[in-house]
């Protein structure tokens, strides 16, 4: 009868070290689910920042549409300059304003440009931190996941 108690009594802690074991790893395997959709939701968001980026491109309509006026202001001023050392046409009466406006033309047609390519600089840099950080993100969550393999398996044994 002793004897029995005593089993009874072993089996009751072992029964209450399973249920702290499975309580345990329960709590663990939610805190790492829990994570490692965290990081798939950052992967995802990461990625739809990465779709729109990508589908955002500079319009060379745009790009044309900006300068092809000023291109034309450009050629009819130097065909004017160039009429007028000819002795062709009309005379122009004072040929450093027709200059100065091409210099202008040209100025704003610089300026166009580099504000385009500051602009295409910083979405390529926008672009290369999101990939970085989406690699991060795929290495913690690929942690995260082994992480939780390792505890599954020492629960397991345990």
């Amino acid at each position: 009868m002793e004897e029995l108690k005593s089993e009874i009594s072993d089996l009751r802690k072992q029964l209450r070290v399973l249920q702290q074991d499975k309580k345990f790893k329960d709590e663990v395997g939610s805190i790492q689910d829990g994570r490692i959709i965290e990081l798939e939701n950052k992967v995802g968001n990461l990625k739809a920042r990465i779709r729109i980026l990508i589908d955002k491109k500079i319009s060379i309509n745009a790009l044309d549409m900006a300068t092809t006026n000023l291109i034309a202001n450009v050629n009819r001023g130097l065909d004017r300059i160039e009429n007028h050392i000819r002795g062709v046409g009309t005379p122009i009466q004072n040929p450093a304003n027709v200059i100065d406006g091409i210099r202008g033309s040209l100025n704003t047609i610089r300026v166009t440009l580099q504000n385009i390519t500051a602009e295409r600089d910083q979405y390529q840099n926008i672009l290369n931190d999101t990939n970085n950080r989406e690699r991060d993100l795929r290495n913690q969550l690929r942690d995260s996941r082994n992480q939780n393999l390792r505890f599954q398996r020492l629960l397991d044994e345990s």
